[in-house]
């Protein structure tokens, strides 16, 4: 008998589900190669959303402009782990979407923007931009029914009327403008917030630290490219994305205890917002303090924290696991000059 008649066979079934639990750099650059079978799996693009939706979130950090670490949680063995990225590549990383980053040649003034997978080293560089402006303007979203991205840039100020300029990666060789109608008592904005993803939608933060009791949030939604008003009334409020949504965080002192109160942005279009989450902050308050990532359904937070006021570069990061309250330093001692990235690794093609 011949000895491969004794190999058993899985039926794609089994192995699509199999194969979905490995690592993005294993399947890219072992696993197509093991026999054709899953090589058509892994392209196939039903399996790389699966694949994607599994994927562990980590923190890029970068300094002087060269990517320094990455932290990626490990569902499995259920710790935090540092880890560099590999390979290195040059540029700021200014946003990830899906697993495809958003590079600026610089922070300021960028004029060479481009989009890279890092894991399959794909690229795509995009027209330059009617004029330079900082990398902390840039963001990146996807469609999820024509799996198409768009990168949008925020342009505003006291002499230039705010709007976006899209570009959809694929389609357009040249930026389009959005206009936004913005409320008359903020066109001279000095609370000005870089854009931030959350899938479909690019939220940018505009107000006045004097005239106005809170900030105005506009909304670009990708599929149509409308834009969307939502009010923030506390300026004290601090709004970020957690797991790949919106939420506004605040400090509450009560009895003598400090607390965090977390509210979910629930409907974007009517501005409705829901308390996910109050819990007791205790040691893990700082200097500066507030919630950069969030983990297995926000069940652990990652805080980025300040010790002191002079040390306004070198940071703390902070697991704290919500349900038992366990906190843990992940890093000290950081000396971050960029943003902070949110990415997970994919085989998502541009």
């Amino acid at each position: 008998m011949d000895r491969q008649e004794n190999i058993p066979i899985l039926n794609n079934d089994i192995c699509f589900h199999i194969l979905k639990f490995l690592p993005a750099n294993y399947l890219h650059y072992h696993g197509r190669f093991v026999c054709n079978v899953w090589a058509n799996i892994i392209r196939d693009p039903s399996f790389i959303n699966s694949h994607l939706l599994l994927s562990n979130p980590g923190i890029v950090m970068q300094a002087n402009a060269e990517l320094w670490h990455a932290c990626f949680f490990d569902k499995i063995q259920g710790n935090l782990r540092m880890k560099r990225l590999a390979p290195v590549f040059e540029g700021v990383v200014t946003e990830s979407c899906d697993g495809v980053m958003l590079l600026c040649d610089r922070f300021y003034k960028c004029k060479n923007i481009r989009l890279l997978n890092p894991v399959t080293m794909q690229e795509v560089h995009l027209p330059v931009l009617p004029n330079p402006h900082d990398s902390n303007k840039l963001s990146i979203g996807r469609v999820r029914c024509t799996g198409r991205f768009k990168v949008v840039c925020t342009v505003g100020s006291m002499e230039v009327s705010y709007h976006w300029l899209v570009l959809t990666v694929g389609e357009d060789t040249s930026w389009r403008r959005v206009d936004i109608t913005i409320d008359k008592d903020i066109k001279e904005s000095d609370i000005n917030d870089g854009p931030q993803s959350v899938g479909e939608i690019i939220f940018w933060g505009l107000g006045k630290k004097e005239s106005t009791p809170g900030i105005s949030i506009y909304a670009l939604d990708l599929r149509d490219e409308t834009t969307h008003k939502i009010c923030v009334p506390d300026r004290d409020l601090g709004v970020t994305v957690l797991d790949g949504a919106l939420f506004r965080n605040k400090i509450v002192h009560d009895v003598g205890n400090d607390y965090m109160e977390l509210e979910l942005l629930n409907d974007f279009h009517q501005g409705e917002w829901v308390k996910v989450m109050r819990f007791r902050t205790g040691e893990i308050w700082h200097e500066f303090f507030s919630p950069v990532v969030g983990l297995l359904n926000l069940q652990v937070l990652i805080f980025l924290a300040q010790p002191r006021p002079e040390d306004l570069y070198q940071l703390v990061f902070i697991a704290y696991n919500v349900k038992t309250g366990e906190r843990s330093t992940i890093a000290s001692g950081v000396r971050v000059a960029f943003p902070i990235v949110v990415h997970c690794n994919s085989l998502v093609s541009l």
